[in-house]
């Protein structure tokens, strides 16, 4: 029953999957046409606003939605309570957020084109909100399908949109209009596919269910603002103690791709969330393994994408951007650590949270982005954009370090750390290749260094053949077998 449970959901959340990663791909045209019809200082302040608005957007839930798909769905009973008093909630928590929203764009003293971009985005996160209910309620009843499908059509219009946009050769304040135009779709379709399943809010709210509700999601609050916060404020930051945003255009330019790359990080915890909650309380051996077997894989795979982002960084920035973002090339190649940093923590802040610690995952996160504040601030005035690189990438080794070692104190759930140091030297020896093999040939520079790596991750056994199938049931069929 399990099983067939998870497959079903696996059906949806790649279809989730398939519309975010597109997503990405229309946010990286949208830097594409910034960088080379509007200039790099363009750029850097769709950057910042976005950017701002991308954080707030992370608080929009208040953290709640966990707690309540947990609720109803072992109570459906329950559902019409808490549909009352989320949506009561989310429209406190959008008009605050909005308000929030204008008032950093006046506080950091943007010029009127940002302050009016940031009016127009602010819609985005308070209707996201708002949309957010109905799909949590129905996730709860596991009705997935819809919002699934609701994700596809948001990405086309987005797409059509920005493309309109592009071809009429407008500007920021356009754009960000575009992607406030997908949260009012998302909203008025869910909130009309939900009526179909008798979803419906009664504006019946209870302040004492509501008072429960921020409650319980104080945590998850501070976790997703803070997991999201360090991966925007670096922008914003940059954008305060720079004196021109063409600067923070260059930096943005390789951040975007960076940003756009960690997708496959949030589908491995879609995939496997359920899978890690499951097995943690019937079978800890069976959680232990894919601890260990999923942690190897996300390794070898985000170290070689890193490997891949940097030994290509100026290939990839001179096809998208052009000429003139030699500096782009630099940031780029400090930046793309920070996703193998960011995948090996995947499975520890995953067996805390289902554990229930999680308290120890948001401490963790919360130190992590005090640390990269500070460290941007000293850093970006001495070092430039560089310095907000090395600040994030930094930062990020924290919640790494904590994870790891409260995984074993808890659970006594070990990282295979022999294979692990593996995918190290293969990734120590790929970067050696590409810098002092003293290829001539841009071709070879790029070929030779990832073909070095992968025969290392062959050749001395990182991954086998039965690795290959295991991987290959996770991702198609949703199944973890030990052997």
């Amino acid at each position: 029953m399990m099983e067939r449970v998870l497959q079903h959901l696996g059906k949806n959340v790649w279809s989730l999957t398939i519309s975010r990663v597109l997503y990405r791909f229309v946010g990286i045209w949208v830097s594409i046409y910034l960088a080379r019809g509007l200039g790099a200082e363009i750029l850097g302040g769709y950057a910042v606003v976005m950017n701002i608005i991308g954080i707030f957007m992370a608080f929009t839930d208040l953290g709640v939605t966990n707690f309540v798909i947990k609720e109803v769905s072992q109570d459906e009973s329950r559902a019409q309570i808490y549909l009352d008093n989320f949506f009561a909630l989310q429209l406190v928590a959008g008009i605050i957020i909005v308000g929030l929203i204008v008032f950093t764009g006046e506080a950091s003293g943007y010029p009127g084109i940002f302050l009016v971009a940031l009016v127009i985005g602010s819609i985005g996160p308070f209707f996201s909100g708002l949309a957010n209910t109905y799909n949590t309620i129905l996730s709860a009843k596991s009705i997935l399908y819809p919002f699934a499908v609701i994700e596809i059509v948001c990405m086309l219009v987005y797409a059509v949109s920005v493309t309109v946009v592009i071809i009429l050769h407008q500007g920021i304040v356009a754009l960000v209009a575009a992607s406030s135009l997908i949260a009012i779709v998302k909203y008025t379709l869910g909130k009309m596919w939900a009526s179909r399943f008798q979803t419906k809010v009664r504006w019946r709210p209870d302040p004492a269910v509501m008072k429960r509700l921020v409650w319980m999601g104080f945590p998850f609050l501070l976790l997703n603002g803070a997991h999201f916060a360090m991966q925007r404020l670096d922008v914003i930051i940059l954008s305060w103690l720079v004196s021109s945003n063409i600067e923070v255009g260059y930096y943005a330019a390789a951040s975007r791709l960076i940003v756009s790359s960690l997708f496959f990080i949030g589908a491995s915890g879609t995939l496997l969330y359920p899978m890690m909650g499951t097995l943690i309380k019937a079978d800890k051996e069976k959680a232990r393994l894919l601890y260990r077997k999923a942690s190897l894989y996300l390794a070898v795979f985000s170290a070689f994408v890193a490997v891949a982002f940097y030994v290509m960084a100026p290939l990839i920035v001179r096809i998208l951007y052009g000429d003139g973002y030699d500096q782009s090339v630099f940031v780029l190649r400090l930046l793309c650590w920070f996703i193998p940093l960011n995948a090996l923590g995947l499975m520890g802040s995953t067996i805390l949270m289902v554990g229930g610690n999680v308290w120890r995952v948001v401490w963790a996160n919360v130190i992590a982005l005090v640390a990269m504040i500070s460290a941007e601030f000293v850093l970006i005035p001495v070092m430039g954009i560089q310095g907000a690189a090395v600040g994030l990438v930094g930062a990020e080794l924290i919640p790494l370090v904590v994870y790891t070692i409260e995984v074993v104190r808890i659970f006594g759930f070990h990282l295979p750390l022999a294979k692990i140091a593996g995918v190290v030297l293969a990734t120590v020896l790929a970067i050696a290749l590409h810098t002092f093999g003293g290829m001539s040939q841009e071709w070879s520079a790029i070929v030779y260094p990832l073909a070095v790596m992968i025969l290392v991750v062959i050749v001395g056994r990182i991954i086998t053949m039965e690795d290959v199938r295991r991987i290959s049931a996770m991702v198609f069929r949703w199944e973890f077998t030990k052997a």
